[in-house]
């Protein structure tokens, strides 16, 4: 069986980043942003400030471009408030880690829809090597995504 979860991702700095240098990663898995939902963040971030940073990993083979993992809807609101610069806290993570942390940022703030989480989970399950099959994959995406039940013996189980 596979372990019970990945390793996290290696947080290396907070970096204020120009918003050209930034894209939304494919693997976000946010599909669209509501537009109310979008005025309303816009407005929060224009009288509070961003509070929370958005989570970038750097692109491959282009140093200095960024995609966001997490905070796509922050990125939309701050670009629609002119910001040149963006507070984000730089990772190191590869494809796996950087959507299953989109998957929990969405899913734990409880605004993932249903086609969202469908779409991201079979991305993850297509990661992962062939000859595992599907119940093996199954059980992986559930280990990392939190899923995980104990029966009345203690054991816990995907």
């Amino acid at each position: 069986m596979p372990p019970a979860q990945m390793e996290p991702p290696l947080m290396r700095r907070s970096a204020k980043l120009n918003v050209e240098d930034l894209r939304v990663s494919k693997l976000n898995v946010r599909l669209e942003a509501d537009p109310e939902g979008l005025d309303s963040l816009a407005e929060s971030i224009k009288t509070v400030g961003l509070q929370h940073p958005l989570v970038v990993r750097q692109v491959p083979d282009e140093p200095d471009v960024y995609e966001v993992v997490e905070g796509s809807r922050r990125l939309r609101a701050l670009k629609k408030l002119g910001h040149t610069t963006i507070e984000c806290r730089i990772a190191e993570m590869d494809d796996q880690q950087a959507l299953v942390s989109s998957i929990h940022e969405n899913m734990w703030r409880g605004d993932i829809t249903a086609a969202e989480l469908s779409r991201a989970i079979k991305m993850m399950m297509e990661m992962m090597p062939d000859h595992w099959g599907e119940k093996k994959q199954r059980a992986v995406v559930a280990n990392n995504l939190g899923w995980v039940l104990s029966n009345d013996k203690g054991k816990n189980r995907p």
